[in-house]
């Protein structure tokens, strides 16, 4: 269904001047659906700018401009809240009194946005998961569940990216659920990744947790992927505090988000607990060794982090608030500001700019009800915050002070070659200093001594009027041959059809004199990991690593072992689309001499890399470790790392796969070429433009009935430099003629290959052949 809406306005347009030919294809594939409304008014059906020609398809494709792009915004709502051990929807069915769910929720959750994540700390129910649910009219994504054997290996398996093996659309999720298939529940507190469970105030009888929950709505659903959730402990002494980080693919975008319940007292231990996220989230939901920061297009943080405001008494913070001086209060004691600034937590996220009124949230009166908080009211202070409180028997039965504070806090970190990509939305777009919609729940949501905080954003994404499921085809057909998928039948579209932007791409990275600054000299590391693309980035897997060691054994490619030159080595991939290239990553880590591991990320686009051809730079960058910049112990100082990147890419042929002149095979699964079938590819033909039906293409099984299903990311995508969607990567071009395939199954990922002509120049420089280690556990 979702993929015949890419094609739907080529339909009318054909339509236009052919009403009879359209009417029967319509009857042929069933009717034509409606354009999701989150994509932008010039995509809708009926735009004249979409006709064949404009899709990048038929036999002069390579001498038109790129297909058209269109910018769109998708809207995301994050928010985080401290329950403490509270519920605010306690003995209520949910569905039958929505008008509760409205008068609580509304000044927390505003409505009219595409996606939303909430993370909850010292949460004791799932109400009120449900309650957002229905109240902005979204489908909740099962974390919590088990996956279906199905779509696991193992019907054992919990959902986490390292078991997962793939991406899965939210509209998956959402036709079982209409089908009345629901995933299974996971069996214990222990399996139920989503969460972190634990004991302590309010919570010894039964246990609380910092949690995490998505919410889609459905127009949206067919173009987000659930990528992986991961859950990580910081001990049971600690009780529920840890975090939660989910994985999502939003149209090409990849985002990690992260809730988390920091520790109260040690700022050390806080110190500790980020880098503990940032390397283990990293390893489950991304590829294995590798670190969140660096392995994700964006990363927001949220949560109840814990720092306070520091150097002054609560009396001297509470005339502050009196006197109108928040900012002051937050600019000279804030020990997250400090932190940040000194680099030794959250190095690279930044901070939305908060609205005037976004007042300490915490330790507030639980139950303080509607208060004037604008300052005509000289006990506004008194009356929101506790300034003492007594602390519980078990803790000593002491009185202390609670200096009011900011302890709840939302950021975020982007990658610099999307850094444009995903901002926070503005309440003054054309002044670069205004405030963002950032806030605390100032009025309501008073069950806690927490107040509620929100941001939404906006996900900068382009569109193009390109059926996304293209190259999926060769599959069934031809390899090399990307085929477009109608309805229920596939029909093929040879290379020479396409425009260059939407072929396959073959490439070829080489990386030389690989060396680190350590300890004042230049020296080559230990051992170097590649990793291209990022994980998720062009497609639905976790691609495979490639590991150089200096010692001489080989891992997946040949090394150097002298430490003037530094490491070297390449690796072969192929893209699913030529026009992903400019927005790919490399991702590098090295290993020194004392066991220190540390990693770059790479824009091919930062290095010039855009199109087919041969490049070669020498990039100089600095290194992280676990989300820290990576420097020497005791002070030292930053450690950086030089190499040189080399580059070929070439467009994928017929000669690379199947035979040219060489009919395809039909699978084993495929539908006959029945007479409705043929007229089906037919009919087809004459929307997508001369020749478009000629290859043989399968209406049945394999690829055509998945992406009939919609069991793949349908959805738009853009060219050179903007927003690229996931999906599924291609199949690799098969042997033939010559050629032959090394490496494991051919889904996009990191493989040597050679073509009929046997390997490129620069491929048999790189003097390697592929003996593949997966980036993710088994």
């Amino acid at each position: 269904m979702a993929t015949l809406e890419r094609l739907v306005p080529a339909i009318e347009h054909m339509a236009k001047s052919d009403p009879a030919t359209a009417a029967e294809l319509e009857a042929t594939i069933g009717p034509l659906p409606r354009v999701p409304s989150i994509l932008s008014p010039e995509q809708h059906a009926g735009s004249d700018d979409m006709d064949p020609a404009s899709m990048g398809i038929g036999p002069d494709a390579a001498s038109r401009p790129p297909p058209p792009r269109t910018v769109s915004d998708v809207r995301i709502w994050t928010g985080t809240w401290n329950l403490g051990a509270q519920d605010p929807f306690a003995k209520l069915d949910v569905d039958k009194n929505l008008d509760v769910v409205e008068r609580v929720l509304a000044p927390f959750v505003p409505r009219d946005y595409d996606i939303y994540v909430l993370g909850v700390q010292e949460a004791v129910s799932d109400r009120i998961f449900r309650a957002v649910a229905r109240f902005t009219g979204c489908y909740q994504l099962p974390l919590h569940a088990k996956l279906e054997p199905a779509k696991e290996a193992s019907e054992t398996h919990a959902v986490r990216s390292r078991r997962m093996g793939r991406a899965i659309c939210v509209q998956e999720f959402i036709d079982d659920a209409r089908k009345g298939k629901h995933p299974q529940r996971a069996a214990s507190m222990t399996d139920m990744l989503d969460r972190v469970f634990g004991r302590g105030d309010g919570a010894l009888i039964r246990p609380k947790f910092t949690g995490i929950a998505v919410f889609v709505t459905p127009s949206a659903a067919p173009y987000v992927r659930l990528l992986g959730v991961y859950k990580h402990s910081f001990g049971a002494s600690e009780g529920s505090k840890g975090g939660v980080g989910v994985a999502l693919g939003v149209y090409d975008s990849t985002m990690a988000f992260v809730t988390a319940h920091m520790a109260s007292k040690r700022i050390d231990m806080r110190r500790q607990q980020y880098c503990d996220l940032v390397e283990r989230l990293g390893a489950k939901l991304g590829g294995r060794g590798f670190h969140m920061t660096e392995e994700f297009h964006h990363v927001v943080w949220m949560g109840d982090l814990n720092y306070h405001c520091a150097g002054c008494s609560a009396e001297e913070a509470a005339a502050c608030l009196r006197q109108g001086r928040v900012a002051d209060l937050l600019l000279d004691h804030d020990e997250l500001i400090r932190e940040r600034a000194d680099g030794a937590a959250f190095y690279d996220f930044e901070e939305p700019n908060m609205v005037p009124e976004f007042f300490p949230t915490y330790k507030r009166r639980k139950g303080r009800g509607a208060v004037d908080m604008s300052g005509k009211d000289p006990e506004w202070v008194d009356k929101v915050y506790e300034l003492e409180f007594k602390e519980a028997a078990i803790k000593g039965g002491r009185t202390v002070e609670r200096v009011p504070s900011w302890t709840d806090r939302i950021m975020f970190r982007s990658l610099p070659s999307r850094a444009d990509n995903l901002l926070p939305e503005s309440l003054d777009p054309d002044n670069p200093d205004a405030p963002h919609n950032y806030r605390c729940v100032n009025h309501g949501c008073d069950l806690s001594d927490h107040a509620p905080v929100f941001c939404t954003w906006t996900l900068r994404i382009l569109l193009d009027p390109v059926d996304e499921t293209l190259p999926e085809g060769m599959e069934e057909g031809a390899p090399g041959l990307p085929a477009c998928v109608i309805g229920r039948g596939t029909i093929g579209v040879g290379p020479e059809l396409l425009h260059p932007a939407l072929r396959q791409l073959n490439v070829i990275l080489t990386v030389t004199g690989v060396r680190v600054n350590y300890r004042r000299t230049m020296r080559s590391p230990r051992a170097l990991s590649m990793l291209f693309p990022l994980p998720y980035e062009d497609g639905d897997d976790i691609p495979e690593r490639a590991k150089i060691v200096r010692t001489g054994t080989l891992m997946s490619m040949s090394a150097r072992s002298d430490s003037r030159e530094g490491l070297s080595g390449g690796m072969a991939v192929v893209l699913s689309r030529a026009n992903k290239l400019p927005d790919m990553h490399l991702l590098l880590k090295v290993s020194l001499e004392d066991s220190t591991k540390a990693q770059a990320v790479v824009s091919l686009r930062e290095c010039g890399i855009t199109d087919i051809g041969r490049v070669t730079v020498t990039k100089f960058v600095p290194l992280m470790r676990n989300g820290l910049r990576a420097a020497l112990p005791g002070g030292g100082g930053p450690i950086d790392i030089e190499f040189t990147l080399e580059y070929h890419g070439h467009y994928a042929s017929v000669a690379e796969g199947l035979p040219a002149g060489s009919e395809p095979s039909i699978s084993s699964g495929a539908m006959p070429h029945s007479v409705a079938a043929q007229r089906l590819r037919q009919l087809s033909a004459s929307v997508l433009g001369s020749g478009a039906g000629s290859g043989r293409a399968p209406a049945g099984g394999g690829a055509a009935a998945a992406a009939a299903a919609g069991h793949h990311l349908p959805g738009p995508h853009a060219q050179h430099h903007g927003y690229q969607p996931p999906s599924r990567a291609p199949a690799h071009p098969a042997a033939g003629a010559g050629g032959r395939v090394a490496g494991p199954h051919p889904d996009g990922s990191a493989a040597a290959w050679r073509g009929a002509e046997g390997p490129s120049e620069a491929h048999a420089a790189s003097g390697f052949e592929r003996s593949a280690e997966p980036a993710h556990a088994s």
